[in-house]
């Protein structure tokens, strides 16, 4: 497991360098250093899984005091330790701005400092995956090899043992309502109580539909509600609820929704009477919920609420040592679901899979397997069968091998597959060409009973391929392939947050 990041902060660079000496010694920690303030914020807002900053008080640009005061908006959930070399103990409102963030003086003893990152980073050890462990994983669709999902895991493990409020975070498809009902699952009660799951975007657009969902109604007490109904806190009971694509939530109804937190009870709609809460909070998001509120899209203090534990769920794409063994989860499963039939994978077919970007993620590639389980005629699955269902999907990362065809398919027509998704010089004739061979395979392999979702995915496409192109450049994407003079709030960025991509990993 990746061992905990201590960002130091300190414009003495003797000093600075001993310190990550003395931090690399432990062998428990790796390190980042930053010679000034702003150089400090930089590396936070570019790393947000820095486990805890040493930070000096006396600096050029942005002193301590007032680093820690922006990290209070930036990333409140990273702890802080402030060295002050004050002679000896500092004034009261050095300690009073400082926060919750240790305080150390004058001397700057190693072993202090050690103790106070030690304190702060709270190293919990390492669980074992048994067998046992894994097989009830296994039994939730949790398989992986990769080190990153491990630490997700052992995170899930620890979460479950808690009752603090939980934040799920990853882009769209990597699992966030499964790794939920693992927490639930691993939980005390063994998940004897309800699991409730709720998508906050069903209702994104009504707040009083919201609210008469999560806190429930009385009779009469709005239009048309004719009966008494259960807030889903009632519902949940002793379990978990779960609020899915919590940047969803209507702004009016944060609030409500924070004052119920904060005070473990909340009201019917129509009614006074005050009900407890007994059930646990576990959250997802695909969005960057901490620049959101930043901008008053989302409330800070309900984010500080909900995130009192994150777990970050990194993309397929960076852990692709998993495909294999989720490709035969899937492979197993569909083999129950069409009573006993057994296909396997040929080894250049598991090859191919793990060369791809899955921008959809863990579920991406199990629609994949699905829909090429159903169209393969034989026993086992090859990369002659994987290559049409992928062409619709995200651009290769490499070209496949070329699929079998017949002596009159013709080079040409192979080639056109591969082109990429957006030609920077392409005709009007030729967009043509691509627009209606891509309407017609939507129609004939029946992906047009929701042109709507199929609209979005597209665009989301889009994007990624076009950030691809400019390196994660956004203005440069804007102009090239958009045709936006400005990234504002109706322009390319404000969809880059919509569909949750992260254009840094494009870059060099």
């Amino acid at each position: 497991m990746k061992n905990p990041t201590i960002l130091i902060a300190d414009d003495h660079r003797d000093f600075r360098e001993s310190l990550v000496e003395m931090l690399a010694r432990t062998g428990k920690y790796d390190t980042l250093e930053a010679e000034n303030g702003a150089e400090a914020l930089r590396l936070i807002e570019a790393n947000p899984q820095i486990d805890c900053i040493l930070l000096d008080y006396f600096m050029p640009e942005l002193n301590g005091l007032e680093v820690v005061e922006r990290l209070r908006t930036l990333a409140p959930q990273i702890p802080v330790v402030m060295i002050s070399s004050y002679a000896g103990k500092p004034p009261g409102w050095v300690e009073e701005k400082a926060g919750q963030a240790d305080v150390i003086y004058a001397g700057k003893s190693a072993e202090q400092i050690l103790r106070a990152v030690d304190k702060n980073v709270h190293i919990a050890p390492e669980i074992e995956i048994d067998d046992y462990l894994r097989r009830r994983l296994q039994d939730e669709g949790f398989v992986f090899e990769s080190a990153a999902m491990k630490k997700v895991v052992h995170q899930a493990i620890m979460a479950s043992n808690s009752q603090l409020s939980v934040l799920l975070t990853g882009e769209t498809g990597v699992g966030k309502t499964q790794l939920a009902r693992l927490i639930h699952v691993l939980s005390d009660n063994n998940g004897l109580e309800p699991f409730i799951a709720f998508a906050c975007s069903n209702y994104a657009a009504n707040q009083q539909l919201f609210s008469s969902q999560v806190f429930g109604h009385t009779r009469s007490a709005f239009t048309n509600a004719n009966v008494d109904k259960k807030s889903l806190f009632e519902e949940a009971g002793g379990g978990t609820l779960f609020l899915d694509e919590i940047s969803e939530i209507p702004l009016e109804a944060q609030a409500t929704l924070l004052a119920a937190l904060d005070q473990r009870t909340y009201q019917r709609l129509g009614e006074n009477k005050v009900r407890p809460i007994h059930c646990r909070i576990i959250s997802a998001t695909n969005r960057e919920l901490e620049r959101e509120a930043q901008e008053s899209l989302f409330r800070l203090d309900l984010l500080q609420r909900l995130k009192q534990e994150v777990i970050l769920i990194p993309p397929l794409r960076e852990r692709t040592e998993d495909v294999p063994v989720l490709v035969r989860l899937y492979l197993r499963e569909y083999a129950q679901s069409e009573k006993g039939r057994i296909l396997r994978i040929e080894p250049e077919a598991v090859a191919y899979l793990k060369r791809q970007d899955w921008p959809g993620n863990t579920r991406q590639l199990r629609a994949i397997l699905t829909r090429a389980a159903h169209a393969t005629q034989s026993q086992s699955i090859s990369v002659a069968d994987l290559y049409p269902m992928m062409r619709d999907a995200a651009p290769l990362k490499a070209p496949p091998p070329a699929p079998p065809v017949t002596q009159a398919a013709s080079s040409p027509a192979k080639a056109e597959l591969r082109q990429p998704m957006i030609e920077e010089h392409s005709s009007e004739g030729r967009l043509e060409a691509i627009l209606d061979r891509s309407v017609n395979d939507l129609f004939e392999h029946d992906h047009a009973g929701n042109l709507k979702e199929v609209l979005e995915q597209f665009r989301k496409r889009l994007i990624i391929e076009s950030l691809r192109r400019s390196r994660g450049n956004v203005k440069d994407a804007e102009r090239r392939f958009w045709g936006y003079a400005e990234t504002g709030k109706g322009g390319l960025m404000h969809q880059i947050r919509k569909f949750g991509i992260n254009y840094r990993q494009f870059r060099d």
